[in-house]
């Protein structure tokens, strides 16, 4: 699992604090400030999901399938915003994968190349302990034959799955990451604003 958690500091800070003096109550101003905060965070979600689809090339319902990015919204008891990924490796039959004549070519990380000696496997039987989750079937991954011993057919013809990039471990990097904090810098101050004015009917801004 990773939490990628959002606070704010700086002029946010400020406004905070005006707002907490004009409304006469702590309770209020951290009200504000939990508002402002999940409004940010919806944004930001929005977005990084898109940026971490592109990243690792595959679809927004795949990045949700295999890494969740469930937002986990802030209160005012609670003044911390946070999307919540979890999941491991994406199997590359998720990858478009094509059979050719040296091996299996697949698109993860939005870059085609080509895995020499591979090979896809429709059936519906693996051997067990395949991938770094063990749990594999064969049907449409891409694997590779290691060498090593085989239990199944007593022979050094094992064979192993092949995984492209995972949702919590891409969230964190280049694009999405950059993503994330460009977002929540720009947004955070706008929305404090908006939630001070609606609080206070426009009395303070």
């Amino acid at each position: 699992m990773t939490l990628v958690s959002m606070t704010w500091h700086g002029n946010g800070i400020k406004l905070l604090s005006q707002a907490t003096e004009a409304l006469g109550s702590e309770s209020k101003g951290k009200r504000v400030y939990a508002m402002a905060l999940n409004k940010t965070a919806t944004t930001v979600n929005a977005s990084v999901k898109k940026a971490v689809a592109k990243q690792m090339g595959t679809s927004q319902q795949n990045v949700v399938k295999h890494g969740g990015m469930k937002l986990l919204k802030a209160s005012a008891s609670n003044l911390t915003a946070a999307i919540d990924v979890r999941g491991g490796y994406m199997p590359l039959k998720d990858f478009g994968p094509r059979q050719t004549r040296k091996g299996v070519t697949a698109a993860a990380w939005g870059n085609r190349k080509l895995y020499d000696g591979t090979f896809l496997n429709k059936g519906r039987r693996a051997a067990s302990g395949v991938g770094p989750v063990g749990r594999a079937r064969a049907g449409g991954h891409v694997f590779k034959n290691t060498g090593k011993f085989n239990k199944v057919s007593k022979r050094n013809n094992a064979i192993e799955a092949l995984w492209g990039p995972a949702v919590p471990r891409e969230v964190v990097r280049d694009e999405s990451a950059a993503t994330f904090y460009r977002i929540a810098d720009t947004r955070m101050p706008i929305e404090i604003e908006r939630a001070v004015r609606a609080i206070t009917k426009n009395v303070l801004s």
